[in-house]
């Protein structure tokens, strides 16, 4: 029997090409051209008043995987990877975190960013 183990929390990662936009959680860099922001906290990004126009967003992200459970481990989060134009003022991306670990493991959390969804883990059970 394994000991059960907790889910690893989930990520999200949104680039972009421009102004760097504004922003509460995460943390920026900049590489070849792209500006990105990586959250690996639930947060916002908002566009400047200037940006209020399309602008091309790449994400990718991860759910938070599910919980351990005493005979097998839950299954990762979901990995989601896409493209959209930004038009909103402001956005808010929800992070997963991991689902506990235990007899019976509990499932993750999913993550969240401009409609789409990153499906958390499914929780491990004792079988």
């Amino acid at each position: 029997m394994k000991n059960p183990q907790d889910g690893a929390d989930g990520v999200v990662i949104v680039r972009y090409r421009g102004k760097i936009a504004r922003f509460k959680g995460g943390t920026i860099e900049r590489k070849e051209g792209w500006i990105m922001h990586i959250f690996i906290e639930s947060g916002t990004l908002k566009t400047r008043w200037w940006q209020r126009k399309p602008v091309e967003v790449q994400y990718y992200m991860r759910g938070g995987g599910g919980g351990a459970s005493g005979v097998r481990s839950g299954e990762d989060g979901e990995l989601k990877a896409g493209e959209f134009t930004l038009t909103e003022d402001e956005l808010h991306v929800r992070v997963g975190k991991g689902g506990s670990g235990g007899i019976h493991g509990v499932n993750g959390g999913a993550s969240w960013f401009g409609g789409a969804n990153g499906g958390g883990g499914v929780g491990g059970s004792v079988q």
